[in-house]
């Protein structure tokens, strides 16, 4: 901007301040703040045991285990870190102490992880509604079935492993429980579960925005954990201190962003590429894998909202060009950043295993995704083929 249109610079002010004030962006403290008391509580890990309690007689129960707690996880709080890092050290711990391989143990926790950037609320889904314009209730929506076919298809790959390719079973040591011993534990944790209830009951009929209801969410959180486990001043600052510094480094990414849109618009980048893509007449199947690629490429370097910031103001035109829907677009490319999430070298999910765990190499974490990571290829091609997988649930709720 200095060098090429210095006029603009007296601007940068008005467009950060412009940027920063969308009401919808309040949804990102409350969701982030909501994340940071359950990773400072032990929520996470008593969710942890109680769906163990339930699934222990699947073959190899740990792993589906954490596969579903992500996933409840993944619906109380919408940052992939924050989930991962509630479970991540009592997953990895009980499957270790248990038998499973090094591969599955972390392989399974860092891609189970990812489910809480696609299952609503998501905070990669608020930003990518922000830069889109579209309705950030009906993304969460779509995000739903998706989520939950994800959820199926992990947990019915971790039953084919220790079924089918794991014969060894004598080398697990699952832990057996009583149907007292499931019920003991619900008392803990179904309030948190129906903070679950209340965010997808409130979306469905509208009864609040998503804004309002991270806010109720994360208030309710707070008195939850109070309540059921004493949590103390100490837990609580670590809280907000965590969800403080999450929230100012995504906010200068999003006011940031928007000196980045002012240069490509200036420079006729946008342009230019609606041009090129117009003169190569490609079909709408091409440009789809043109996208996805893009997309997949940049999370080898990127995070998931620095991404969606970079590339929408890309991408848009070109959505509109093949008649692609945002919302059901939004699904296929968070299900892209999921694989970003585990990809090397700026894999954030690996950095939070190999702080929790740093014995277990990266080499073993990738080696342990691989199969679940095929599958999400799997379902953004089921997606593509069937779009009301994605349309069928917003467009009934919102209409």
């Amino acid at each position: 901007m200095f060098i090429y249109f210095p006029e603009t610079i007296s601007f940068i002010g008005t467009y950060l301040l412009s940027n920063s004030s969308e009401y919808a962006l309040l949804a990102v403290p409350c969701f982030i703040l909501l994340g940071a008391v359950i990773s400072n509580t032990k929520i996470g890990s008593d969710l942890f045991e109680a769906a163990n309690r339930w699934l222990y007689r699947l073959p190899g129960g740990l792993a589906t285990t954490t596969t579903v707690t992500s996933a409840v996880i993944g619906a109380l709080c919408g940052a992939s870190t924050a989930g991962l890092a509630a479970i991540g050290r009592t997953a990895i711990r009980e499957m270790k102490l248990r038998g499973y391989p090094d591969t599955i143990a972390s392989g399974c926790v860092a891609i189970s992880g990812t489910l809480s950037i696609l299952i609503p609320p998501s905070i990669p889904m608020i930003i990518y509604g922000i830069a889109t314009q579209v309705s950030i209730g009906k993304l969460f929506m779509a995000g739903v079935i998706p989520g939950i076919i994800l959820t199926c298809l992990f947990s019915l790959y971790n039953v084919f492993y220790f079924k089918i390719i794991k014969r060894d079973k004598d080398t697990l040591i699952d832990k057996k429980y009583t149907m007292k011993e499931g019920i003991v534990i619900l008392p803990k944790v179904v309030p948190f579960l129906l903070i679950v209830v209340f965010i997808i009951y409130s979306l469905y009929f509208g009864i609040a925005t998503a804004t309002e209801v991270g806010a109720i969410g994360a208030i309710a959180s707070i008195i939850l954990s109070f309540i059921i486990y004493k949590t103390g001043i100490r837990e609580y600052t670590n809280a907000i201190r965590e969800a403080t510094g999450d929230t100012v480094m995504i906010m200068f990414m999003v006011i940031m962003a928007s000196v980045f849109g002012q240069v490509i618009t200036k420079t006729y980048v946008v342009q230019q590429f609606i041009s090129t893509i117009i003169a190569l007449n490609l079909s709408p199947f091409i440009i789809f894998i043109i996208l996805n690629t893009i997309v997949l490429l940049l999370g080898f370097f990127l995070p998931p909202i620095a991404i969606i910031l970079i590339v929408m103001p890309l991408f848009m035109p070109i959505i509109k060009i093949a008649n692609f829907d945002l919302i059901w677009f939004g699904v296929i490319m968070i299900l892209n950043l999921e694989i970003g999430l585990i990809t090397p070298p700026v894999g954030l999910n690996l950095y939070v295993i190999n702080r929790l765990y740093p014995e277990i190499p990266t080499s073993v974490i990738i080696r342990g995704a691989i199969p679940y990571l095929l599958l999400i290829l799997m379902e953004i091609v089921l997606l593509y083929f069937f779009p009301e997988l994605v349309l069928w649930l917003p467009n009934k709720v919102i209409g």
